[in-house]
């Protein structure tokens, strides 16, 4: 690894200029949708208790999201609709300053040419089937935001990236909002592609419905039922909220090839995707009666395991190699040295497995989940937002977070591996977790300030494996600046974990997104085909129990 102080020199950097592109007329009038929820008159406010911890240089988080187009982009209409749209919000035209030592947002006035940048690129680099993500990573994460400014920034690059044509990378400081915000405002100002009146539409939860033989039970019947829930909902809440203090204290994740230090938040990043189908995470949910969420949180399970398995594999086989290397031996004194005692090294190499194995299963890796704790759950409906109800109020990082364990010890059947990751899943939804960290987090701040909330934030993260999230999108496809989106490839910078990982549904396909640190993870291709590959093995168990 790199020292926390090192300069990094990026060969994208000298493309860093805001060059213009050629416009490009897609022959189409363009419809803006109506803004007049964003239009409401406000007053400075001061920024809530979790903006100000994501705004702390000790945590300082920006969100980043790569948005695929089917066709150009045409620079000046994109600009145009922005500023009708996306910039009628109060948070993206509003800049930090600081009152009696509280940070507050500020109404002013904003040129929408110094947020929505362009650049022209060689040839070969448009050649780069990776340059868009690779640009991401080094060149834009590591720019500071202009604190005179409104916090945000969109990047148009005119390179493919998969079914792409062009890009927008959105560059937006965590301060401004929690993912559920930042992809209810894009969603809000887009439309259904061949329908530009119609708002895009989200998948909804299904939920399980009560028994009508429950609906008219005995009294007592139910009384009793109510009385155990209530119980096993007071206990789950308590040890989950018990284990995550206990984090904060003392607890702390396994050492494994995947786990990151305290400042691999500064060191060099690879951001790279992979789509699933969404089909095949509902058809292996209901075997179980799960959730797609079960699905991606066993699949991360299953894939993280196998791939420390090739990490350990791989590290000895190249500390081998080295030994050999160092040890100056003659070829013919290597050479006599692997026929006399193969069978030693076979019985070795077999010990050295199993107890890497072993070490593995007794691993504790957790990651460390943020989840939405708005009253409504899931998505903001985005009917309200567009008639002006409850969208302002709404609007901001009102998120807690859920410490979930994967587990290292898997059984062979990846179905069996799914339940038990269910279970776990269950009970955070019987806990009072989520609420109590977001909750928590703010009286923290309210009674000991900035710099103590930080700290805590920044030390669970420290103490667990990974971030993951899973984020859902519209169910159709949709189009923003009269231009149909192809993908959208979300993920964060600026905490301390090695490796980050999300689920973004869209238009009927997911895309599993990785943000990981180069020294730790550096080949996070393989990580990605290692989950897939536990998705395959899933629907491979259910088409074999259908037999």
């Amino acid at each position: 690894m790199g020292s926390e102080g090192e300069v990094l020199v990026s060969p994208y950097q000298e493309f860093e200029g805001s060059l213009r592109l050629r416009p490009v007329n897609t022959g189409r009038s363009q419809a803006v949708p109506s803004t007049s929820y964003l239009e409401e008159t406000w007053k400075d406010e001061p920024m809530t208790p979790a903006g100000r911890v994501f705004l702390d240089p000790l945590f300082d988080l920006v969100c980043v999201v790569i948005l695929g187009f089917k066709e150009p982009i045409n620079t000046d209409s994109f600009r145009d609709y922005v500023e009708m749209t996306i910039m009628k919000h109060k948070r993206f035209s509003s800049r930090i300053e600081t009152r009696k030592g509280e940070p507050w947002w500020t109404q002013v006035k904003t040129d929408v040419k110094e947020h929505v940048l362009e650049m022209r690129l060689t040839p070969e680099q448009k050649a780069d089937e990776d340059f868009v993500l690779n640009y991401t990573t080094d060149v834009l994460i590591h720019k500071p935001f202009d604190a005179a400014k409104p916090l945000w920034d969109i990047h148009l690059v005119d390179a493919k990236l998969g079914e792409a044509e062009a890009c927008a990378v959105v560059r937006i400081h965590h301060a401004l909002g929690d993912g559920t915000s930042l992809i209810s405002l894009l969603m809000a100002c887009s439309r259904m592609v061949g329908k530009p009146d119609v708002l895009p539409s989200f998948p909804t939860s299904s939920v399980s419905k009560v028994p009508a033989e429950e609906m008219t039970s005995k009294v007592y019947t139910a009384f009793l039922l109510s009385l155990w829930r209530l119980l096993v909902f007071t206990w789950y809440s308590l040890t989950e909220i018990g284990k995550f203090i206990a984090t904060l204290i003392w607890v702390k994740d396994s050492e494994t090839p995947i786990k990151g230090s305290q400042g691999c938040e500064r060191l060099p990043k690879t951001y790279r995707f992979l789509n699933v189908e969404l089909e095949d995470l509902r058809s292996v949910s209901k075997a179980v009666g799960g959730t797609m969420n079960d699905v991606f949180m066993a699949m991360a399970a299953r894939g993280l395991k196998r791939y420390m398995e090739y990490r350990v594999k791989k590290d000895a086989e190249d500390e081998e190699k080295k030994a050999y290397g160092n040890g100056h031996l003659e070829a013919k004194e290597i050479e006599k040295t692997s026929e006399d005692g193969s069978k030693a090294e076979q019985t070795s190499g077999a010990a050295r497995k199993q107890k890497s194995d072993s070490k593995l299963e007794k691993a504790r890796v957790r990651g460390l989940a943020m989840i939405n704790t708005r009253p409504t759950p899931g998505l903001p409906e985005l009917a309200d937002m567009m008639a002006g109800a409850a969208s302002q109020a709404r609007w901001g990082n009102h998120m807690g977070y859920l410490l979930f364990e994967l587990p290292m010890k898997q059984p062979e059947d990846p179905l069996d591996l799914l339940r038990e990751v269910k279970m776990i899943g269950d009970r955070k939804k019987s806990s009072l977790e989520g609420p109590f960290t977001y909750a928590s987090g703010a009286l923290t701040m309210k009674l000991c300030g900035t710099r103590i909330a930080s700290d805590l934030v920044y030390r669970s993260c420290v103490h667990t494996t990974l971030s993951i999230s899973n984020v859902k999108g519209p169910a159709q496809e949709v189009m923003f600046a009269d231009n149909p989106i192809t993908h959208i490839i979300p993920s964060v910078v600026g905490q301390p974990h090695a490796l980050t990982l999300h689920l973004q549904s869209y238009n009927g396909r997911g895309s599993l997104v990785t943000m990981s640190t180069k020294d730790v993870i550096p080949d996070p291709e393989y990580l990605l085909e290692l989950c897939v590959e536990a998705l395959e093995d899933m629907k491979e168990a259910v088409a074999q129990r259908k037999v």
